[in-house]
């Protein structure tokens, strides 16, 4: 196990990230995040897919489940309210 994760969830690294820090700047550089994710998060969420139990948003983010109708947002200014109306966040698990 590497981090507290099942060795099935760790691969070896596939990519460099290199951040250019200006030499004259007096602050400290920043880390640099490469997504809001955590590991936790992404083993839960793989398990949740895998078992077959995966929440409804975890599915359309991923494409797992295509949209029925698509709205422009943009142009449609009730269905921007309703999509983001309180009732429509999920429940808390």
């Amino acid at each position: 196990m590497q981090f507290g994760l099942r060795s099935d969830l760790v691969e070896a690294p596939t990519f460099v990230l290199r951040v250019y820090h200006y030499f004259k700047v007096k602050n400290p550089p920043e880390a640099t995040l490469l997504n809001a994710f955590f590991l936790d998060d992404l083993a839960r969420g793989s398990s949740l897919l895998t078992q077959g139990n995966s929440p409804t948003g975890l599915q359309r983010y991923l494409s797992v489940m295509k949209p029925t109708q698509k709205l422009d947002l943009l142009a449609d200014r009730a269905a921007l309210e309703k999509a983001v109306a309180p009732a429509m966040m999920p429940p808390l698990f």
